[in-house]
């Protein structure tokens, strides 16, 4: 909008404050809004997305329009920044998971930090900031989350935190692995492999030994515990079991290749089946 429809929409809005005028106003101010989100997200470390302040912002941006008095003299934008900008503040507090004590305690050891950081003019150790403000070394400790905040980032915005655009950020949840999630066909193909590898000249008690041993990760101690039954007993059994295999496989390589092994990558391809 140039600066003489500028004036005139300002004109009809302090006139007769409508809605149309108050619209176009919001809309080409929208870009110092967002001018301001980006610079306060960038103070905050990228911990909020500018999008996120500037939803924030737009509240305090139409209460700048509804109050500001034009013949006072003072320019808009001074008018209305330390509005927009407080309201980016109020949504943030508002949505704020952290208690505000808590808030309050971590910003005076920032400052104490600080302070004795310039008059020594070096880093200053965590004790003797304790010590000035009175705080119980003891207690901070054992109860850190008293008087620290936690802080939750994006890993997208991690990638390149100069850019705010969340088209042109990677996505990485597609890297994430989750370990010990249940596969759907986990417990078939878990069922498979005991069936192809040991076969029904084993016993169910074998079996389970088996599935403790190679599946579980047990010891011979932790299978005995789990089956009641003494580790000597174990010992044997797992040694004969073996035996066992090793015959089958030397008398049928071929089962073992194209059967066995296949099993085995499409079960190691399923965190969730051992």
């Amino acid at each position: 909008m140039k600066q003489q429809e500028l004036s005139q929409t300002w004109d009809t809005y302090l006139t007769d404050r409508d809605d149309e005028s108050k619209n176009k106003l919001v809309e080409h101010y929208f870009d110092f809004v967002n001018k301001i989100a980006f610079r306060l997200s960038r103070k905050l470390n990228n911990h909020v997305s500018s999008s996120e302040l500037a939803s924030h912002g737009v509240d305090g941006l139409y209460r700048a329009i509804e109050r500001f008095d034009m013949t006072r003299g003072n320019k808009f934008e001074t008018y209305a920044y330390i509005r927009i900008r407080g309201s980016m503040l109020d949504g943030l507090r508002k949505e704020d998971w952290v208690p505000r004590s808590v808030r309050v305690r971590q910003s005076n050891i920032e400052k104490e930090r600080h302070n004795l950081e310039n008059k020594y003019g070096k880093k200053m150790a965590e004790a003797d900031i304790l010590k000035r403000l009175d705080i119980n070394e003891e207690e901070y400790n054992s109860n850190i989350g008293k008087f620290k905040a936690k802080s939750v980032s994006s890993i997208e915005a991690c990638l390149n935190p100069d850019i705010d655009d969340s088209d042109n950020k990677k996505d990485f949840n597609m890297y994430l692995e989750a370990h010990n999630c249940a596969a759907p066909d986990g417990e078939v193909l878990r069922k498979e492999f005991l069936n192809k590898l040991i076969g029904k000249r084993f016993t169910n008690l074998e079996r389970k030994i088996v599935y403790y041993c190679y599946y579980r990760d047990l010891t011979m101690k932790e299978i005995a515990e789990e089956l009641e039954i003494s580790e000597s007993r174990i010992s044997q059994m797992y040694h004969n079991i073996l035996k066992r295999l090793k015959i089958r496989i030397k008398v049928n390589p071929s089962y073992f290749g194209d059967e066995i092994l296949s099993i085995i990558e499409r079960c190691n391809s399923n965190d969730s089946l051992f």
